[in-house]
């Protein structure tokens, strides 16, 4: 909350989830509802910049990539209770599987990460099967 990355909206209760550009300015933003189903991507947020938790290690090259943003949470919380390092990867939410923030959002990441441009290492990780079986088919090709 602090990094002001994923605050609580004001009327609604929704969280809301926020992704910046390289300079931390605000260009994404998606909220998903505290009870229900409610998602929705804020007007004219572009998915190049979706949200993701930047590692606490300026030289990581580890990135974990997550349907949503909600997935990247819950696994930085688990790790966090577990008392493991939940913070030495970087996190990337995809914020969905639309055609659209497939392909470009490990891009922007990466050109965004503060790391040299050197090797990567990444895992997919997703939480509906068969949505994963068909993205990860998207991606390959």
């Amino acid at each position: 909350m602090k990094a002001g990355i994923f605050y609580e909206s004001r009327n609604y209760h929704n969280c809301v989830f926020v992704g910046k550009d390289k300079t931390g300015k605000d260009r994404f933003a998606c909220m998903r509802g505290t009870m229900g189903n409610f998602k929705a991507d804020v007007q004219g947020s572009d998915k190049r910049f979706n949200f993701c938790l930047l590692s606490s290690d300026p030289s990581s090259g580890l990135l974990a990539v997550f349907e949503s943003p909600r997935d990247v949470l819950s696994l930085a919380m688990l790790r966090k209770v577990k008392r493991t390092a939940w913070d030495k990867c970087n996190h990337l939410s995809w914020g969905g599987t639309a055609p659209l923030a497939l392909p470009c959002s490990p891009v922007s990441l990466i050109e965004r990460l503060p790391v040299d441009q050197g090797m990567f290492w990444g895992i997919i990780i997703w939480c509906s099967a068969q949505v994963s079986v068909d993205s990860c088919t998207l991606i390959i090709l």
